[in-house]
């Protein structure tokens, strides 16, 4: 009879798996460790598709709670030409981030308004603005966007959007745009969280395809965004708010004929009739406002020169407005 020995188990896979487990648990706690102590270093968690919007988020959680009295919110239109500095003293909170629509910008506003109480809404604002546009009004989870500002959290916000890749990748990017304001992708904000930049014609290189930008052109324009313009207005008018709308300068060079009669005869037209049917104020400084070729960064956005002139026109508007607004409340609390 032949005795059988048997073999004893192979424990080397057994110690691969421990070591693997233990290699991802501890690439894990250190990567959740990096997380927690340099949060504010690395991107912004991706809200939205936006670093633009994701930076901003982060910038006005720290800021949230600061007064205000004007609140700017919009595309790169708002964010890129209103200089914070002439608007010394009056509270100016700038939440734009580039690529908004008129869609998104009134469900921003309406989640902003949640809190921060201003005393006016600033919108500036050009024909891409109103352009069709593949994401829907909801640019963002608003449930989760509240969930931050509510807790100012900013690595529960990292490890819920977590992505190693997006991490890793944008870091190259995202530290060279948050320092100076000398590109078109600055994301150096200012104290009032406006991105003029600075720039000047002889020093600058200009992209043709932003320097020659065209305008928007009627057949791209959505339906969707003046009906949210007139919504955000309305949202306005019901909370006391006065709205100013601004439109800022466009060089002139880039207009074609067909964009001047689209602009004049239809695109301003309505919304200078939207505002009136909803009390809110629309302002065209375009052909108003004396501003040179060094004045722009491209076909639609305004340098650091250009901004400041902009925004010394607006100033008056806002002043205007918050004085009425306060005159009315003084006289409706009189009656009472």
């Amino acid at each position: 009879m032949v005795e059988q020995t048997s073999t004893p188990p192979d424990r080397s896979f057994s110690r691969y798996l421990a070591w693997l487990s233990g290699g991802l648990l501890g690439l894990g706690a250190t990567l959740f460790f990096v997380i927690y102590q340099f949060g504010e270093e690395l991107p912004p968690p991706p809200f939205t598709g936006s670093i633009s919007f994701d930076e901003k988020a982060v910038w006005l959680a720290k800021h949230l709670d600061d007064p205000c009295e004007v609140l700017a919110i919009g595309s790169s239109m708002t964010v890129n030409n209103l200089d914070s500095a002439v608007f010394s003293g009056r509270h100016l909170i700038n939440a734009s981030s580039w690529g908004m629509k008129i869609q998104h910008i009134d469900y921003f506003l309406e989640t902003l308004l949640e809190y921060v109480s201003p005393k006016a809404v600033l919108v500036v604002t050009a024909p891409t603005d109103f352009e069709r546009d593949f994401r829907g009004p909801a640019l963002f989870d608003r449930a989760r966007l509240k969930r931050f500002f509510d807790s100012r959290d900013l690595f529960r916000s990292h490890v819920e959007l977590l992505s190693v890749e997006y991490l890793i990748g944008a870091i190259p990017e995202i530290r060279r745009d948050r320092v100076g304001r000398s590109t078109y992708f600055a994301l150096d904000f200012d104290a009032g969280g406006g991105v003029p930049l600075d720039l000047v014609s002889e020093g600058f290189e200009r992209w043709p395809d932003r320097w020659e930008k065209p305008v928007a052109r009627e057949e791209g324009m959505d339906e969707a965004n003046y009906e949210s313009l007139a919504a955000m207005a309305r949202r306005c008018r019901d909370r006391g708010l006065p709205l100013v709308v601004v439109q800022a300068p466009i060089r002139e060079d880039v207009l074609t004929e067909r964009d001047r009669a689209f602009l004049l005869g239809r695109h301003w037209l309505r919304l200078a009739q939207i505002c009136r049917d909803s009390g809110a104020g629309f302002h065209n400084f375009h052909g108003r406002l004396a501003l040179a070729e060094t004045d722009f960064a491209d076909s639609t956005h305004l340098n650091r020169a250009g901004a400041r002139e902009l925004s010394k026109r607006i100033v008056p508007l806002l002043d205007e407005v918050i004085s009425e607004r306060a005159l009315l409340g003084f006289r409706a609390a009189g009656e009472e």
